[in-house]
């Protein structure tokens, strides 16, 4: 009260008055500056006021309930500061429940890419694999063409080694009908044509007495013994083979040496 006497409306703490009763010259006008004991003294009686009032309204009185109700706002002040430290640990839980459905979406969407990236590189694996076909077959088609055709003229070039096998060089030399001699001729001249031409398209001729037997190039059609050759190696032919580009279109057939 006496603290609301001297200051009026203000908050004054009792540190403050404390203060104000230490230092009167400081905190307080001159006509307040005296002894504490004075002032406990005179606290029965009517102050004595110099003639200009410290305040223009001062009210002799604080109604116990304002102190309170400072004192409750200030406890309720700092227990509202310790309020957002209750709740920590709820808004953590709710943070939890906010990331699981998105940690869970994110999952499902890693597999559903690993599954996109899955099908692109075997679509990718599969239009190489079918460019590959396509050039390789086209590379087939270029080569192995005329495989048909060459197969089919390898019965007239073997009719051809044999009409001109069939007369020595001998014969025709004594041979009187000049006639024979230029037919005899003109077939070999043909057969030279037709293996030129077969050079030309890639159609080889293999198979020779003494080479060694490959089951691969070879049919063996029966055995024979023959001491200059070594046993497994090609004792007689009866049709030479023919490779196509290093394909096999027709085996050569060919007699093949065994032990004596």
């Amino acid at each position: 009260r006496l603290a609301s006497v001297m200051f009026g409306a203000r908050r004054v703490s009792v540190a403050s008055v404390s203060t104000i009763l230490r230092s009167p010259s400081r905190h307080a006008p001159a006509a307040f500056a005296l002894p504490i004991r004075t002032i406990h003294g005179a606290a029965l009686r009517r102050p004595v006021f110099s003639s200009r009032p410290i305040a223009g309204s001062v009210s002799p009185h604080i109604p116990w309930t304002q102190f309170s109700t400072q004192q409750g706002s200030e406890s309720s002040s700092a227990d509202a500061g310790d309020t957002p430290g209750e709740n920590v640990d709820g808004d953590d839980n709710t943070a939890d429940e906010e990331v699981n459905p998105l940690e869970a979406k994110i999952s499902t969407m890693e597999a559903e890419m690993k599954d996109l990236r899955d099908q692109a590189l075997r679509a990718l694996a599969d239009a190489e694999n079918a460019r590959s076909i396509a050039r390789r077959d086209v590379t087939n088609a270029k080569q192995y063409a005329v495989t048909s055709f060459a197969k089919a003229l390898l019965d007239v070039a073997d009719n051809l080694a044999l009409a001109t096998a069939s007369v020595s060089e001998e014969e025709l030399s004594k041979a009187e009908n000049s006639q024979t001699r230029t037919l005899m001729e003109g077939v070999q001249m043909t057969e030279a044509s037709m293996k030129k031409t077969f050079g030309q398209f890639g159609l080889q001729k293999y198979g020779e007495r003494g080479d060694l037997f490959d089951p691969n190039l070879h049919d063996a059609l029966y055995q024979l013994v023959d001491e200059d050759l070594e046993t497994g190696t090609i004792g007689q032919v009866l049709k030479p083979g023919y490779k196509l580009n290093d394909r096999v279109v027709r085996p050569a057939q060919v007699g093949t040496v065994r032990d004596a």
